[in-house]
């Protein structure tokens, strides 16, 4: 089952606007239609460069970048150092996106949905951090983070993956088609 994202859009007439005149109302509708989310105009970038890739939830950065270099091959792919003809894997939360983009660097942010509540497949991925608790905590509150991002994300789904080597090949999968795609920025 596809989760879609639709923009609704109220127009208002625009000799309407100015003093006094009722704000235009514009609402993203997520999956639950009660948290409505207020639109926000878009544009699209093209990015030539390669783009740095940030990881969410940020508790599995370090586990996936480990991984994801592990392989000599993955070598000629991924770096951790500024890229050159590489896509640079960052162990950054989702608060650093805003800062990236004011600086020019369009990052692909990509959200790993868990297989389940309890984030047992992703376990293996994250450091040591304390209580399930704590960790069901911090996925939860980056879920809430991501829908204030000023850029598109992509997110992996549970059902395309069921081992670490087809959760790696999904994310690697995911940045190649990121890199193609174009990049939907927030406008200021």
């Amino acid at each position: 089952k596809v989760s879609v994202r639709v923009r609704l859009v109220k127009a208002v007439d625009p000799s309407c606007r100015g003093i006094g005149s009722t704000q235009q109302v514009l609402y993203t509708l997520s999956k639950h239609e009660e948290h409505l989310i207020p639109y926000s105009l878009v544009q699209p970038v093209q990015v030539q460069t390669k783009r740095p890739v940030i990881f969410s939830p940020s508790l599995l950065s370090r586990g996936l970048i480990e991984r994801l270099l592990q392989p000599a091959e993955s070598g000629l792919k991924f770096n951790t150092c500024p890229p050159i003809d590489k896509h640079c894997l960052l162990e950054l939360g989702l608060p650093s996106v805003e800062g990236l983009l004011r600086q020019g660097i369009y990052p692909i942010v990509i959200h790993i949905r868990p297989k389940n509540k309890k984030h047992k497949k992703l376990r293996k991925f994250f450091p040591r951090c304390g209580e399930d608790s704590v960790m069901e905590e911090v996925c939860q509150a980056e879920e809430l983070q991501l829908e204030t991002l000023p850029l598109l994300y992509y997110t992996v789904e549970p059902n395309t993956w069921s081992c670490t080597e087809e959760l790696l090949a999904a994310l690697c999968n995911a940045i190649h088609s990121q890199q193609r795609a174009v990049a939907w920025v927030e406008l200021d």
